[in-house]
């Protein structure tokens, strides 16, 4: 048996510091076995001791770990929300655009319906379609005619090279002001498609590999179409292509049936493409060259279905 305190003044002090000994090392050993989260959750001011170098150590790592995996946590939640924020603002902005877009044109075409000749911009499935045959990468001159407010004129730019030279040439003075609001760096003339041999000088062209028009043909007067056409067969390659397209609730209309004749006179190869049921209203694309190959052909591109 242990021996009892010696008696005098102090011992009742010998004994507490015997206990608080004691429990000091009592509750180490007990934090020292307890899981990394469960010991860090016990604080210094409720147990009333300090722990042992080991225990320390230990509970910092544990602890230090535990705040850097919170910390990792936190930032891929608040990155992902960020992804979200900035994904939802990208879509609304893109309706937006699209809205605007959408706006303009039916302005556009309340103020000039003849030469506009639709209430809302070709969709992306057309743009599609109307460049299906042209080897834009390789082009060295594109013209786009009839651009209005850049329904194709976007997906132009994103196909063709660097060192392609892309020009726009727009009759509707506020289409074109929009076209160079949407597209700073475009080429943009404001005038008549039948100007575009003077156009194409102006910078040093003679002639344009691929030539894009989006104007109404169905819409116009006879002279006007053979005035247009003129100045596309007198800027147009001899290998070049070139692709319009019309409206099928429009295709028999005789000056519809009449641009169709003149595309047969001027052009060797004419082929149409299948209804474009995605655009409104349902549209077709016409894809001519002047050698005896069909456009895709002529492009280098593969040919169409």
């Amino acid at each position: 048996m242990r021996a009892r305190d010696p008696p005098g003044k102090d011992a009742p002090c010998h004994k507490i510091h015997r206990f608080t000994r004691f429990t000091r090392l009592t509750c180490a050993k007990r934090i020292s076995g307890l899981t990394p989260a469960r010991s860090t959750s016990i604080s210094n001011e409720r147990v009333g001791f300090v722990e042992p170098a080991e225990a320390v150590i230990e509970l910092g790592g544990s602890h230090l770990k535990s705040m850097s995996d919170s910390f990792a946590i936190r930032k891929r939640s608040r990155s992902g929300r960020e992804q979200e924020r900035n994904g939802a603002a990208s879509f609304f902005r893109g309706l937006e655009l699209d809205l605007v877009e959408r706006i303009e044109f039916f302005q556009a075409f309340i103020r000039e319906p003849v030469s506009v000749g639709a209430l809302s911009p070709s969709s992306r499935a057309l743009a599609r379609a109307m460049i299906q045959g042209c080897n834009l990468q390789d082009a060295d001159t594109v013209v786009e005619m009839g651009p209005g407010t850049g329904a194709f004129t976007g997906l132009i730019r994103e196909r063709i090279g660097k060192e392609t030279t892309f020009v726009a040439i727009e009759l509707e003075r506020n289409n074109a002001r929009c076209l160079k609001r949407r597209f700073p760096d475009l080429i943009v003339h404001n005038d008549s498609a039948e100007r575009m041999p003077e156009y194409l000088a102006q910078h040093r062209k003679k002639t344009a590999d691929v030539i894009i028009s989006g104007i109404p043909w169905a819409n116009l007067q006879s002279v006007v179409q053979d005035r247009i056409m003129n100045g596309v067969m007198a800027s147009l390659a001899s290998d070049g292509v070139f692709t319009t397209f019309g409206y099928v609730h429009a295709r028999w209309l005789p000056n519809a049936r009449r641009f169709r004749q003149m595309l047969e006179c001027h052009f060797v190869r004419v082929e149409t493409s299948s209804v474009i049921w995605g655009n409104f209203p349902p549209a077709f694309v016409y894809r001519c060259a002047q050698s005896g190959t069909s456009p895709a052909a002529a492009s280098g591109a593969p040919s169409p279905r």
